[in-house]
């Protein structure tokens, strides 16, 4: 609806609206608010045989103008205020896989088929200059014009859904630092085909493990330092159920992991956080990947946080969980099934061994560029002006909002 344009909601009705101007006003904000929107309107109705283009030559005509003005507040990233971590977080392109987006243009950025995420998806750190590498790099970075938003699913009953929809939002906010791993860890090595007895369920007996603080509860957790993770055929690293396990990887992932909680049952406690990957890419890879394939019938729960890495998900298998990295879907052996969710929103914060939320400073000021309309705080009529349609001058109806008197110092 472009300003300054008659519409009408239904065919042969009389009765047209438009928007006539807005104002954004941040002189005076209201108390924890960023300013006042002030909003024109104006109704016309006409006869039945009127013409729009000679409202002077209707008698019947009626124009009545309405200004309204409504509060603005920031509003934190719905992904950053839930108890669990965004299902995906990107820095870098689009979400879907080359074959997707190379079908974007300027005009239309719509695609066929990609990943589907049953969670929020957030991008962030991203310029005009950098951010969407395809081949289409002449559009801006604004995820929410990259995704289809039906491809952002709500979980399904008997699964209860989250007080506000998933969605996807571009915000503003850096990726926090990786944790390092603690001194005297295991370090494994290459995890490579074929895989020897002692590599493939972790943790391993006899494994010493270190005592953290999670949620403010002392815990076990098994952590071990990993050069590669390429594993082919049958081969698969499993996580016994209950049990917390890190991985610092310092290369490449491509291959199954498998951690399932489904089958577990009380007193075992058994949740998507107690699997968790950190990849800092120290072998110094050109192109860092993370490929996890999950086969139908199998389930990854982790939660997977890799800065500088290519993540992808291939297969029909669950993974619940998180994942963080560069980019999404941009390994072409490792492509989404179409039709498949590639994530489900699983691990809660307190999940996880150190915290990842971002700070309050950087979340308050991404909340400023995502605006929330408050209550309609006056509206009132003005008069048409006789030397045109759009006012020159602000509208004399807008009340004059005071300004808060500082708070009085204490005495002495």
């Amino acid at each position: 609806m472009a300003s300054g344009e008659w519409f009408r909601f239904q065919l042969n009705d009389n009765r047209y609206y438009r928007v006539v101007g807005y104002n954004f006003d941040d002189t005076n904000p209201p108390p924890d608010g960023l300013g006042w929107g002030v909003l024109t309107l104006e109704g016309l109705s006409l006869s039945p045989t009127g013409d729009l283009n000679n409202i002077d030559g209707d008698n019947a005509a009626s124009r009545n103008r309405v200004v309204v003005t409504i509060p603005i507040f920031p509003s934190r990233p719905l992904a950053f205020t839930r108890t669990t971590v965004p299902t995906l977080w990107i820095r870098e392109g689009a979400t879907e896989d080359l074959s997707q987006t190379s079908q974007i243009t300027v005009s239309n950025p719509n695609y066929s088929g990609g990943a589907k995420f049953q969670g929020d998806v957030v991008m962030s750190d991203t310029t005009v200059a950098t951010g969407f590498v395809e081949e289409t790099g002449s559009l801006q970075p604004n995820l929410e014009c990259h995704i289809n938003q039906n491809n952002i699913q709500q979980p399904e009953p008997p699964e209860p859904a989250p007080n506000t929809p998933y969605k996807a939002q571009f915000v503003g906010v850096p990726f926090p630092n990786l944790p390092e791993p603690p001194n005297g860890i295991t370090n494994l090595g290459e995890l490579t085909s074929p895989l020897l007895p002692a590599q493939k369920t972790f943790p391993r007996q006899g494994d010493t493990p270190t005592n953290r603080t999670i949620n403010g509860q002392s815990v076990q957790v098994y952590e071990y330092i990993v050069d590669n993770i390429n594993l082919s055929g049958n081969d698969k690293i499993a996580i016994t159920p209950g049990q917390r396990v890190v991985f610092y990887v310092r290369g490449d992932i491509n291959g199954v992991i498998e951690h399932d909680c489904s089958s577990v049952s009380p007193p075992t406690v058994c949740k998507p956080g107690n699997l968790q990957i950190y990849a800092n890419n120290e072998l110094a890879s050109t192109a860092p990947q993370i490929c996890l394939r999950v086969g139908q019938n199998q389930r990854l729960e982790a939660f997977i946080f890799a800065p500088d890495y290519s993540l992808g998900k291939t297969g029909n298998g669950d993974f619940v969980g998180a994942a963080w990295g560069k980019k999404w879907g941009k390994i072409s052996t490792c492509a989404s099934n179409s039709g498949a969710v590639a994530v489900i929103q699983g691990v809660e914060w307190t999940e996880l061994i150190t915290n990842l939320k971002p700070d309050d400073s950087d979340l308050d000021e991404a909340a400023r560029y995502l605006p929330q309309l408050g209550k309609i705080a006056n509206w009132c009529e003005e008069p048409i002006p006789d030397d045109g349609d759009t006012p020159t001058e602000p509208s004399k109806c807008v009340p004059t909002f005071p300004t808060p008197s500082p708070s009085p110092s204490p005495s002495p």
